[in-house]
């Protein structure tokens, strides 16, 4: 007990209080207004915020099923940048309310809920941040085997001491904890520098995609196959279920958009979130859309998710690259839409 006394006196951090109430709960560095020497976003790191927020195997996996309620790539795509055009509204809205009162979500949502009541509302949105970043890791993991079978092939033959019952294999598990392990660190980084990270993965991840796009377009002989240029099956309540998929996935960051918008230097670059949010969104969906469609022609299989569509390559390489920029993606989207 002594030990863990210790431990938790070592790694305990002391509140400290705000500007303008000795309550922490009330006030503290992190929900006082952002001063202004820390308002250092402009436009393109907002820009590469909301790429972080898109390219992510989450939002694959989500385009990627359109193909099984019936949509064919050409359109799969117009109803993703509907869907998340309609995002993009309420998050310029509430982003806006960031670059006016420099305040985030958990300040602002007290104008409507006051003080006490806001504790719901911040509750909710901490328990679907929980949700996605428990989702968000586990593919994350799967990305870690990709690329660790890939550089080590023994990593694959790691024996499975787990029973059936627990859903994953201790290899996968082992894969969890180092992905966990390298995004840990990066999950504390103070807001107002993570638009490096965004930047990062803004040039790298959008790379891969690109080179899936190629892949997808070889292998169809430049889309030629009816899953991209066919006519599509979907019914209209299937367009209303693509709809609500696609922008519900997206629908939490509306909430929390002024958490990183307080920190632009200038807030008249806050509403051309209308503009890039569905540019962004979409992008992973169409690729998404057209990989699925390749896959399907190539291999005679739906594949939706990311992970399986790797391993259908024979090509140890891509397979490292691949997988190393998604792990890159997860990372970010935990960071952007979760963990802050």
């Amino acid at each position: 007990m002594d030990l863990l006394k210790k431990i938790d006196h070592k790694i305990a951090i002391t509140p400290r209080p705000g500007s303008y109430n000795k309550d922490t709960r009330w006030s503290n560095p992190d929900l006082d207004p952002v001063p202004k020497e820390q308002r250092t976003w402009r436009m393109r790191d907002l820009t590469f915020y909301w790429m972080s927020d898109a390219l992510a195997g989450g939002s694959w996996s989500t385009g990627a099923s359109l193909i099984t309620l019936g949509f064919t790539a050409r359109t799969a795509i117009p109803i993703a940048f509907c869907s998340y055009f309609l995002v993009s509204l309420p998050s310029a809205l509430t982003g806006r309310i960031g670059t006016f009162t420099y305040t985030p979500f958990p300040v602002n949502i007290r104008a409507s809920f006051g003080p006490w009541g806001s504790v719901v509302p911040i509750l909710a949105r901490m328990i679907i941040g929980l949700i996605w970043m428990f989702v968000q890791t586990y593919l994350g993991g799967t990305y870690v085997t990709i690329l660790l079978s890939g550089i080590w092939p023994s990593y694959n033959k790691i024996p499975n001491t787990l029973p059936a019952s627990a859903g994953i294999e201790s290899k996968e598990l082992l894969s969890v904890f180092i992905f966990w392990c390298i995004q840990s660190p990066l999950v504390i980084m103070p807001v107002r520098k993570l638009r490096y990270l965004f930047l990062v993965k803004g040039i790298i991840v959008p790379i891969c995609y690109f080179g899936i796009f190629i892949w997808a377009m070889i292998a169809t002989k430049g889309g030629d196959t009816p899953y991209i240029r066919g006519r599509s099956t979907g019914s209209g309540w299937a367009v209303l279920q693509a709809i609500n998929a696609l922008a519900g996935g997206a629908s939490a960051v509306e909430t929390n958009a002024a958490d990183f918008s307080r920190y632009m230097k200038h807030g008249s670059g806050n509403f051309w979130q209308i503009l890039w949010i569905p540019i962004t969104n979409t992008l992973p969906i169409v690729v998404a859309t057209l990989a699925t469609g390749a896959a399907q022609a190539k291999y005679g299989v739906y594949e939706w998710n990311a992970a399986d569509l790797f391993l259908l390559w024979d090509n140890r390489a891509v397979q490292v690259f691949c997988s190393a920029a998604f792990i890159l993606s997860n990372i970010g989207i935990n960071i952007s839409a979760n963990a802050v």
